[in-house]
């Protein structure tokens, strides 16, 4: 309702004139009025009407207990759609992009819910979707809840999570770094095992290499050079024996065909040159009756090329086995299993302890400590087993509380 502008008469909202002085009455532009709206929704206490707070359990008015309380639509809207998302990349997206409504309780539920969804053992994407997520909530936080009493609680939520992730963060590098030392120093070992197996090869070819400097020096070599051929001589023989590996038969050939060069170096080099067609000799038959060996008890076990390990009655322990102080006992477990390896036994140790100055224990939880087949400890001299051989496989664990 509105008056004349002229006689102050009361007007009807439809009135074109004045029915008092007939003064017309101008029209009003709707598209120039201001026009309020309002959002969001207000909550009150189904008693006596007093207005809600949030996250409000009490009525702070009549006491009375508030029951089955509003949860945040967005909130239910976001866990929903995350139960029905099946693949990882789909919920790295959902997780990431999902916006947060500035309401309070929005912003206290989604940095909640991202605080308490970091979780180490999670794939590595779905963990950084989860710390972005939080990021989002806290930014949005100071903005919204700039200079209240709420911000300490979100900052308190914040800073809990920043030590979880610090603490995560840690603990992956020490995997990572305890990994590389295991690999490094299986790599060592591996190295240091050649090294001494082939340890007269190396011997000799020094030997021979001082015979050389000797000699140019006008002195007799010709104990040096006689110690490096029988060396040499030596390991080739007893390659077949000490059933050696391809790469050893390579190593001493290597020996035997280097002693040849060398003879040119020697005043008198007739005698090296015959040590290594010796050598040489040695190593071919050795590997030729390696090669034949293994033919023979393929064809006795019915092992043989065109079958597979499983079918005959020895098997072969897996290579990457050997290492197995830096893996889980059930992954070496399935390694045996799928070799053909058909009795296998898991023993825990109970050797470790929980508490806050034994954090390092926790990174050698569950791996491999031993392996014993048909009770000798498991070594790289010999790789073929029956497929029943008991395989007994021990590693770390956490003690039992009584």
């Amino acid at each position: 309702m509105t008056n004349c502008k002229n006689c102050g008469y009361e007007l009807s909202d439809k009135a074109c004139f004045c029915p008092n002085c007939g003064t017309p009455v101008p029209k009003v532009d709707e598209s120039s009025t201001r026009k309020v709206s309002y959002d969001g929704e207000v909550y009150k206490c189904p008693n006596c009407g007093e207005i809600l707070g949030s996250f409000c359990s009490v009525c702070p008015a009549c006491g009375r207990e508030i029951r089955d309380s509003h949860i945040s639509k967005t909130v239910r809207e976001f866990t929903g759609k995350l139960e029905k998302t099946q693949s990882l990349s789909q919920k790295v997206n959902l997780i990431r992009e999902f916006p947060i409504a500035n309401s309070k309780e929005d912003i206290f539920e989604f940095i909640i819910l991202a605080a308490t969804n970091l979780n180490d053992n999670m794939p590595e994407e779905l963990y950084n979707a989860w710390r972005a997520k939080l990021e989002q909530s806290y930014k949005k936080a100071l903005i919204v809840f700039n200079c209240t009493d709420d911000l300490e609680t979100i900052q308190k939520i914040y800073d809990e999570a920043q030590k979880k992730i610090r603490k995560d963060n840690f603990i992956q590098s020490a995997k990572s770094a305890k990994e590389s030392i295991a690999k490094a120093g299986g790599t060592a070992s591996n190295l240091m095992t050649a090294i001494l197996y082939n340890a007269g090869v190396f011997a000799g070819i020094i030997l021979l290499f001082s015979a050389i400097i000797t000699d140019h020096a006008n002195k007799n070599s010709s104990m040096q050079e006689l110690i490096g051929e029988i060396l040499l001589i030596v390991s080739a023989c007893i390659l077949l024996k000490r059933k050696a590996f391809l790469y050893e038969y390579f190593i001493t050939a290597f020996g035997g065909g280097l002693s040849l060069f060398l003879s040119r170096f020697l005043e008198n080099g007739s005698i090296l040159t015959l040590c290594g067609y010796i050598v040489l000799i040695i190593t071919i038959v050795n590997f030729y009756r390696h090669i034949m060996r293994i033919r023979s008890e393929a064809v006795a076990t019915g092992n043989d090329a065109n079958r597979g390990p499983e079918d005959g009655n020895l098997v072969k322990v897996p290579l990457s086995a050997f290492s197995y102080s830096s893996k889980n006992y059930g992954v070496v477990s399935s390694m045996f299993e799928h070799a053909g390896f058909t009795n296998i036994k898991t023993i825990p140790l109970h050797d470790l302890r929980r508490g806050i100055f034994r954090r390092s224990e926790e990174l050698t939880c569950d791996l491999v400590d031993s392996i014993y087949i048909n009770g000798k400890s498991l070594k790289r001299l010999k790789r073929t087993f029956p497929a029943d051989s008991a395989v007994v496989i021990s590693y770390h664990s956490f003690q039992t509380n009584k």
